[in-house]
């Protein structure tokens, strides 16, 4: 840990933009807990580790799969323990897992993985043999998704462009899974480009291992599992690649009941989305008419299979199969099925001995939909962790929410807001004065009212709506004011502007807009050192990290 670092808790109900279902989830209600087998707690954790250690998994065949894959990634001596670990038969896992994203995608995606070598070490601390296992989902066909890059430029703030076009050109590409595409050559710009945001002091160091993992010619799983294994390498974190064939034979079973039980299942979820609503939660996912949760490749192209009338059906084509043809294909080509979002923890469930799911917002509240599932499969459920969340600010950051006495969540409201309330620390400014006015208004309308409306009704209602024009009007003034204090104070613009990088950039969580990358570049390559010190199991919330 940097010892000169600090943290603070910020509870997510506090932050905008968190699924309800997630912020009762982590405050552990019991209306929304009552959808899940387990709850998020460390004691859930050991109870669900001594009840999985002792059923039957494919774990020594799980393990000659990794050892492969991640002989291919680049594996070390704790990573090769930690598969003689799993290949043994009271092996647990705590698994994450997330798209396979250029250069790893936004920073949320290594804060999963950190909260799972976290939760393991727990676990091992406990007595338990836990690895951490990190699930690409290579399967996935959304190469758009994939390819938003996290840059930060000193002129036009923080932005996610789209390198599609630069790696591909500008023609629509199929439905391909996007863990097999290889890397062109225009990578090398790309890459060259994205280095030029990072800073300096770890530019360099940061360059060389982005172009080892992002070759041309490497496919973006390949690429995108070796950019992790040397991230982690030193922690033990296993990456899965679900496309190998014998894992996509070993989880066939579980395709073939999905396809077998289609109409069952798609009820026993509506039924699911029915019960959330009545409780005022609107499901994560949505249980579209006639879908499975299994798609099928057919000329590269990864598609949905459709309920049909007499069989099934492939989305956007007009293939067609019989239901006994394709439960025949699940068992003689099972590497051209995969699970979509709602089977894929099952299919995860089946391959590995998974004591805790490593999840995001939106994932933890999807996992309210899948009782059902794990039911209908006679396999308990993991328990549903939320990952670590963590905004990381500078020095000047950090001393500008110090030297104005603002929080973080002052960020969320907006630029106005924040200089609006850095104005009102001066008496006697214009801003004061009408912040002043506006509570009088307030207050001697809230006094007027009840006495007009004494002598009628109308009248009451007649305060109201020149109560409401003169507050609007006040806040226009406010408006106005800040905007003019703000092109006469260039200093006050760059230094709020650079808070609002730091804490909220584009109306989002800086870990949702900002790539790992360049917060090791600009705290050094110890900064996840920081941060897995800082994760504490018995704690869900976001985390605040003041860096020196």
């Amino acid at each position: 840990m940097t010892s000169s670092s600090t943290v603070q808790i910020l509870e997510y109900e506090k932050i905008p933009k968190q699924p309800p279902a997630f912020v009762k989830y982590v405050r552990q209600s019991d209306d929304i807990l009552q959808f899940y087998q387990r709850r998020p707690t460390p004691e859930a954790l050991s109870e669900t580790a001594a009840e999985i250690c002792r059923l039957p998994f494919p774990r020594s065949e799980m393990a000659d799969i990794l050892l492969l894959q991640n002989e291919r990634f680049g594996i070390s001596d704790p990573m090769r323990s930690a598969i003689t670990n799993l290949a043994k038969p009271d092996s647990i896992a705590v698994m994450t897992g997330q798209q396979v994203g250029i250069f790893t995608g936004p920073a949320f995606t290594i804060y999963k993985a950190l909260t799972a070598i976290r939760l393991s070490a727990e676990l091992r601390s406990r007595g338990f043999n836990a690895v951490a296992v990190f699930w690409m989902a290579s399967d996935d066909h959304d190469l758009m998704e994939i390819l938003h890059l996290p840059v930060l430029r000193q002129d036009t703030g923080v932005h996610s462009p789209n390198v599609k076009e630069r790696l591909f050109g500008n023609s629509e590409l199929p439905p391909w899974p996007v863990g097999p595409i290889l890397i062109p050559e225009t990578i090398r710009e790309v890459l060259d480009d994205y280095c030029k945001s990072l800073a300096e002091p770890g530019r360099e160091e940061i360059r060389s291992e982005l172009a080892a993992a992002y070759r041309p010619g490497a496919s973006f799983a390949e690429a995108f599992g070796r950019l992790l294994s040397q991230l982690f390498s030193d922690r033990g974190l296993l990456i899965f690649d679900p496309r190998d064939g014998n894992a996509k034979r070993l989880a066939s079973p579980v395709i073939r009941k999905a396809l077998e039980q289609a109409p069952m299942l798609r009820s026993s979820l509506s039924d699911r989305s029915r019960a959330l609503q009545e409780i005022g939660l609107e499901p994560q996912i949505a249980i579209l008419p006639r879908s499975t949760m299994v798609f099928r490749e057919e000329e590269g192209e990864r598609r949905l299979l459709l309920i049909g009338d007499h069989g099934f059906l492939l989305k956007d084509t007009p293939r067609q199969y019989a239901a006994e043809e394709l439960s025949g294909l699940t068992e003689s080509e099972p590497e051209r099925f995969s699970p979509n979002v709602l089977l894929r923890p099952l299919v995860q469930d089946h391959l590995f001995p998974t004591v805790a799911y490593v999840g995001g917002p939106a994932e933890v509240s999807y996992f309210a939909q899948l009782d059902p599932l794990y039911r209908f499969y006679q396999r308990p459920a993991p328990v549903i962790w939320p990952r670590a969340g963590f905004t990381i600010l500078d020095a000047e950051a950090s001393e500008s929410l110090t030297r104005h006495a603002l929080l973080v969540e002052d960020c969320f409201r907006g630029k106005d807001h924040v200089v609006r309330k850095i104005l009102l620390a001066e008496p006697g400014r214009a801003e004061v004065l009408l912040s002043e006015m506006q509570q009088r208004i307030m207050q001697e309308f809230g006094t007027l009212k009840p006495a007009l409306t004494s002598m009628d009704v109308s009248l009451g209602a007649a305060s109201d709506t020149i109560r409401s024009k003169l507050l609007h009007g006040v806040s226009w003034m406010q408006s106005q004011f800040v905007h003019f204090e703000l092109r006469r104070n260039a200093s006050l613009d760059r230094e709020v502007s650079h808070l609002l990088e730091c804490c909220f950039p584009n109306g989002n969580l800086q870990e949702r807009e900002v790539g790992v990358h360049f917060l090791l570049a600009s705290h050094g390559l110890s900064l996840l050192d920081t941060l897995y010190a800082y994760i504490e199991p018995g704690i869900l919330a976001h985390r605040i990290v003041r860096m020196p």
